[in-house]
């Protein structure tokens, strides 16, 4: 074959790869039923052509230049703010079908009238963008893509842009079939985890990143300067009690006290000296006078754990006080005002406790203004290792050791426990497992092992739970152990190019799925150093290119590409 001829079977190979990559793009987007689905199947496809390591995808208002985050996929540390557009950066990106390099569009002059380039929006620049993708369908800015740092070192040959252009017209048109239901009057997307943390740093308390942790991060700031009753509804151990702390500290009320008492804790001869107090003589051994947990709250909270607890009649005075903020003392003659927020907490449904006559029901609605479920660790088993981390840390400073590393069995062990206990029983896990691996470098998983054995009766030892301690900020990750071969993701200083990728999928016999699974492992013991493209869409995309990318290298010859593709 001569050069003509293979020069010729380049570019027929390279337009039909470009329009089946096309096709399946169009495939996905046209299947998504939602915007949100469309911009996370837009952003990783845009994310694993490009190999980039995070990305976020706007959607541009109708009227105006106001900008929607609809999906960011990597988790950057950047704080998203208003997103708004100058007009000249408007008209620019207009007229752009092509993907732009930042370190390109420095340079470039948006005003003919004006000399000195339009300095790019703030909040963008706050980005550091490796590359910006324009939304736009004839000559009509729609969105904009922003892809980050490219840790796999890919380069973007001509042939990438040009198939990147042409799915951000893609993703433009199939963001204007949805652009009536996204509506014109687009509100900033809801605050992050980290967001939150920024704004309130007492959260980063609660330990974890999931879905669960951000709903009651929005639920305790939304109440926080309020002084409304809240209950806190939960299992036993699932940290009812350390969100109420938070929502004390939260509030306007953090100078004041912030008292407890534990309902199901106290003799019901003395419950209702605890709560109102009591003087002097008011009954056999009151030798003096004594304030009550509402007295000594005053200009704070109080926190009644297991209120459900409560005898019948201690519920009907507890009402009074609730309703009218004064009580007396038990032989008491003069009335005494209050000035306290209730938190309330309870491991039963209320609602149940009032059908079997165990709760009054009046009590009922005036605990009930604002109900807060804290998920069981079991609904929320994406926290296991930051909170493994958390507790690894803590109790090893607690005990005077040295943080043994983490490893990949170590998380599986926890991950596959359902912890009935909650957070109170796996920090004393955690805690049983460090002491069992003095003297070690990783974890024991024996010691897991044999502490579970305990929880479950095997041995019939019972281990006090006492309350989680004050919390380590989320970003004090001990050292991870390296995982096994096949699953270790390079450091960013020794990557060279992505073809560690590929390797992966050699040895996964390139089933994307178990590939993918296996960098979202990686991401979870290593989060200092978590891999890119852990989403199946995106790593397909990235695996398709790097195919193509190899064809080229060797001129075409595919047995040549192809044994460097499966390793020979």
């Amino acid at each position: 074959m001569d050069t003509s001829d293979l020069e010729s079977s380049v570019d027929s190979t390279q337009r039909i790869y470009e329009l089946t990559t096309l096709y399946e793009v169009s495939r996905v987007l046209l299947g998504s039923r939602t915007p949100g689905h469309l911009a996370f199947d837009a952003l990783t496809a845009a994310m694993g052509l490009a190999g980039s390591e995070w990305g976020f995808l706007w959607a541009l208002s109708d009227a105006g230049s106001s900008l929607r985050l609809l999906s960011a996929c990597g988790q950057p540390d950047q704080t998203i703010g208003p997103a708004d557009l100058p007009e000249e950066w408007l008209t620019f990106l207009a007229d752009h079908s092509q993907p732009l390099l930042w370190s390109e569009i420095q340079s470039i002059d948006l005003s003919d009238s004006d000399p000195v380039s339009s300095p790019a929006p703030a909040w963008l620049e706050s980005l550091h963008p490796e590359m910006i993708l324009p939304l736009s369908e004839r000559g009509k800015l729609l969105g904009l893509i922003a892809l980050g740092t490219n840790p796999l070192n890919r380069p973007y040959e001509p042939f990438l842009l040009g198939l990147l252009g042409s799915v951000g017209y893609l993703i433009a048109v199939a963001l204007g079939r949805f652009s009536g239901e996204m509506g014109s009057d687009l509100q900033p997307a809801p605050p992050s985890i980290q967001e939150f943390r920024q704004r309130y740093p007492i959260l980063s308390e609660i330990v974890g990143e999931s879905h669960a942790v951000l709903d009651l991060y929005e639920r305790l700031t939304a109440v926080a300067q309020s002084s409304c009753t809240v209950l806190f509804e939960g299992e036993t151990g699932s940290g009812k009690e350390l969100a109420a702390k938070v929502l004390h500290r939260l509030s306007s009320r953090q100078e004041g006290p912030f008292i407890e008492l534990d309902c199901g804790a106290v003799p019901e001869s003395l419950i209702e000296s605890e709560l109102f107090g009591h003087t002097k003589g008011s009954f056999t051994g009151a030798t003096q006078s004594r304030k009550g947990v509402f007295e000594l709250a005053s200009g704070g909270t109080l926190f009644l754990d297991e209120v459900a607890n409560l005898p019948l009649q201690t519920q009907n005075r507890l009402l009074r006080v609730l309703q009218e903020r004064r009580f007396r003392p038990i032989g008491g003659e003069q009335s005494t005002e209050v000035d306290v927020r209730v938190i309330a907490a309870s491991n039963r449904d209320l609602r149940e406790a009032v059908e079997d006559g165990s709760l009054r029901e009046d009590l009922f609605y005036r605990l009930y203004v604002y109900p807060i479920r804290i998920a069981p660790l079991r609904e929320r088993k994406e926290d296991i290792p930051r909170l493994a981390a958390h507790y690894l840390k803590f109790c090893a400073t607690e005990n005077g050791l040295p943080v043994p590393l983490m490893t990949e069995d170590f998380i599986q062990r926890l991950m596959q426990h359902d912890f009935p206990g909650n957070i109170r029983e796996f920090r004393h896990l955690v805690e049983w497992a460090l002491l069992r691996s003095t003297g070690k470098d990783e974890i024991s998983i024996e010691a897991i092992d044999e502490a579970l054995g305990q929880r479950s009766g095997d041995n019939g030892i019972e281990i006090e739970l006492t309350p989680s301690p004050e919390a380590i900020p989320p970003d004090a990750i001990p050292p991870v152990a390296s995982a096994p071969e096949e699953m270790v993701f390079p450091r960013r200083a020794g990557i060279e190019r992505g073809i560690w990728v590929v390797d992966l999928l050699q040895r996964h016999r390139f089933n994307v799925k178990a590939t993918a699974e296996t960098l979202t492992s990686q991401s979870r013991t290593d989060p200092d150093n978590p891999p890119p493209l852990t989403d199946r869409s995106s790593l397909t995309y990235y695996f398709q290119v790097e195919c193509f990318r190899l064809f080229l290298e060797h001129d075409g010859v595919i047995p040549e590409a192809a044994a460097v593709i499966v390793g020979k």
